[in-house]
């Protein structure tokens, strides 16, 4: 359970130090020199362990039913082969409705993805494996993966109201760290908002 951090150093830094050292190099120095030559970038990786909090404000959010200015949170469940026909019957943008089309899951870094609302297909998350779905809305439906059998996928809400920015301050560091201890298990995580593109990328960021 660790947060792994990464901090570059350059093979050039490395020979510079390794030769202020060696003013005088005899044989075994000049050995040790010509390895140093052949080292390229490498990167050295601190850990920081990762737990996750029973009262943090995601995990205590989940049962919230409306946000501190009184908009409603949706906290109905939708089967994924009725994504289409939802989003059709509820969307009031002619905009939005050109959303369906909007399928394309896009890798942020090794097991963590986002993708639109539409972009939610079983045979994709099955694919890519995905063992946690965070649903970074507050008026779509979380989706209810019950009646597919063998699947353990945990599904949480990030209840974020673009109405509120506050919203975003409140859960992304708690956000991070659920996408960080799922990588250490060497697990998979698909974030999803409305189009993929704006409440998904805020919290892919802060991660």
């Amino acid at each position: 359970m660790f947060r792994v951090k990464f901090q570059s150093f350059s093979s050039t830094h490395i020979m510079w130090n390794c030769f202020n050292d060696c003013v005088e190099p005899d044989a075994t120095s000049r050995l040790e020199q010509r390895k140093w030559n052949r080292i390229r970038s490498f990167q050295i990786s601190t850990k920081e362990p990762i737990t996750i909090a029973k009262d943090s404000n995601l995990i205590l959010d989940q049962n919230l039913h409306q946000t501190n200015e009184g908009i409603v949170i949706n906290n109905g469940k939708i089967n994924l082969s009725n994504i289409k026909s939802f989003i059709e019957n509820h969307s009031t943008d002619k905009n939005a409705l050109r959303l369906i089309t909007n399928t394309e899951i896009n890798k942020v870094t090794q097991n963590f993805y986002i993708t639109s609302f539409a972009g939610l297909r079983l045979k994709t998350i099955k694919l890519l494996r995905i063992d946690l779905i965070l649903n970074a809305t507050i008026d779509l439906p979380s989706i209810d993966l019950s009646r597919d059998d063998g699947m353990e996928t945990k599904i949480l809400r990030v209840p974020i109201s673009e109405k509120e920015p506050e919203t975003l301050n409140r859960y992304i560091d708690n956000v991070a760290d659920q996408i960080h201890y799922n990588y250490s298990l060497n697990k998979n995580t698909l974030l999803y908002c409305h189009d993929g593109s704006f409440n998904t990328i805020a919290l892919a960021i802060g991660s």
